[in-house]
């Protein structure tokens, strides 16, 4: 307790120094944590919106489906099968889903799309209802479109859109289905690209009677993804079907992520190598300016071990208070963006769109990310501070009180 009080008083010796280095460390805690805030909330949205409502966080299909997603690699649906895998631990969610693609066409208007049959009771993450711009997000004997094809194809609630493909076994899959909803969804490519139908109806337009493609399955936010998929496959034990994770069907978002999360990296590491120099130059004049002081210390008894110590508590104490700076002026900031997102608009909204990618950025706020670099800060100045301790250690108490 006696180096506590001894090293907290030398700190305040000099106030403008201390000050100084504790907001170099702030900064760069602050520029650190808030950029690596923005950066993960913005993939954990993009996974939220691609993942929970395209794949799944996993997905149980047929052997061979995701090499060839087409309808003839589908199963028979089986409720025996969705019960097995709700009663894993860690699953929120079994939603049965059968994909296919058909030509829709409305007037002298045509687009390609993905039609998705899903059961409304069952599909949670797809969050239909709350994103309702005009009619229902419950379809029956209808279709429920995206707000951008809505408005690509220039139609409303009520009006008929003509679907032409192909279903099970090569049979004709040709329907007129009355637009029962409109919704505007997060991801830009599911709004222009997707019309949603009911399971049953899907399987009637598909001639696939009692068939789905794929179950879609959504976990819990704190479930070990790779656990739960783990036994998932353990529970049902049948070669024909696959259990496979969003990372592995998705390894394009998986590689963007990592290249993108790689930059913000660099950026601080580059960084904190300014800041690292600056902590040096810190701890070179401390221990100038305080050569005699050592000096006499040492001469007049105390040793140099307990020197060590005390010099180590001093930059302790300056690390922490600069991280804890660091946190607290963050932590307000990543709440309010995290629940206002930053939008963006003009050309980078468009960019943003054009990629598939919601034009967004909400920050994330996991404690792990302003753990991880306070602790990085940590480290970092106690290794500068090792300056000091050698400078001590090697220091001449004659000398050192002639200087």
């Amino acid at each position: 307790m006696l180096y506590l009080r001894l090293a907290w008083r030398n700190l305040w010796r000099n106030r403008r120094r201390t000050l100084i280095t504790v907001f170099a460390v702030a900064f760069a805690g602050f520029f650190v944590i808030a950029m690596r805030s923005l950066q993960t909330g913005a993939y954990d949205n993009m996974v939220r919106n691609t993942v929970g409502t395209y794949t799944g966080f996993l997905q149980v299909h047929q052997d061979g489906y995701w090499d060839e997603k087409i309808i003839d690699n589908s199963f028979e649906e089986s409720e025996s099968i969705r019960e097995t895998i709700l009663q894993q631990k860690g699953v929120s969610g079994v939603s049965p889903r059968i994909t296919g693609f058909s030509l829709l066409s409305y007037g002298l208007k045509t687009r390609g799309v993905q039609v998705e049959g899903f059961n409304p009771d069952y599909e949670a993450q797809l969050e239909l209802e709350e994103r309702v711009v005009a009619g229902t997000g419950r379809p029956e004997y209808g279709a429920v479109i995206g707000s951008d094809l809505a408005e690509y194809l220039k139609v409303e609630v009520g009006d008929s859109l003509v679907f032409l493909g192909q279903g099970y076994h090569g049979q004709s899959a040709n329907a007129l289905l009355p637009i029962e909803g409109i919704v505007s969804l997060s991801s830009p490519m599911l709004n222009q690209n997707t019309a949603f139908i009911n399971l049953k109806m899907a399987q009637y337009v598909f001639a696939a009677d009692n068939r789905i493609t794929a179950y879609a399955i959504n976990t819990e936010p704190d479930a070990d993804l790779y656990e739960v998929e783990s036994k998932i496959r353990e529970a049902l034990n049948k070669g024909e079907l696959e259990v496979m994770n969003w990372q592995d069907m998705l390894p394009e978002l998986v590689q963007s992520i990592q290249a993108d999360s790689a930059g913000g990296i660099l950026m601080a590491g580059v960084l904190y190598i300014v800041v690292g120099f600056s902590l040096l130059g810190t701890f070179i004049m401390l221990a100038a300016e305080r050569k005699r002081e050592y000096g006499m210390l040492i001469g007049l008894g105390m040793r140099r071990g307990q020197l060590m110590r005390l010099a180590l508590l001093e930059a302790s104490a300056l690390a922490v208070l600069g991280v804890l700076l660091a946190v607290v002026l963050t932590r307000p900031l990543t709440l309010y963006f995290h629940f206002n997102p930053i939008q963006f608009t003009g050309q980078a909204m468009e960019a943003l769109r054009e990629m598939g990618m919601e034009p967004s950025m909400p920050a994330s706020i996991d404690w792990s990310i302003p753990l991880t670099h306070g602790a990085i800060l940590l480290v970092l100045t106690l290794g500068i501070s090792l300056y000091s301790l050698v400078s001590i250690k090697r220091i001449q108490p004659v000398n050192a009180m002639r200087s």
